[in-house]
C-alpha cells in the first residue's frame, strides 16, 4: 500500500497434515485491509516510511541511499 510497503491479505486458516503440509480450512472471501501504523507501537506512526527512491526510513531525515 502506497510507499510504506504493508500489505492487505487474505487471511487464511489451515489444518497440519500427516505429510507435514496444511490443508486449506477456511480462507477471508476478501483481503484484511492493512494498518498503516501498529496500535500496539504507537511511538512508530511519528516514523517516516518512505519506501520510493531515494529511501527515507525509520528517524531519518534526508535520504539514506542516493547513489543509486
Amino acid at each position: 500500500m502506497h510507499t510504506n510497503h504493508h500489505l492487505s491479505k487474505p487471511a487464511m486458516i489451515g489444518k497440519l497434515n500427516s505429510a507435514g503440509t496444511f490443508d486449506l480450512v477456511w480462507r477471508s472471501i476478501n483481503p484484511i485491509k492493512a494498518s498503516v501504523w501498529s496500535r500496539c507501537i504507537p511511538e512508530s506512526a511519528r516514523l517516516a516510511a518512505d519506501w520510493t527512491f531515494p529511501w527515507v526510513c525509520g528517524a531519518c531525515a534526508e535520504p539514506t541511499f542516493k547513489d543509486w
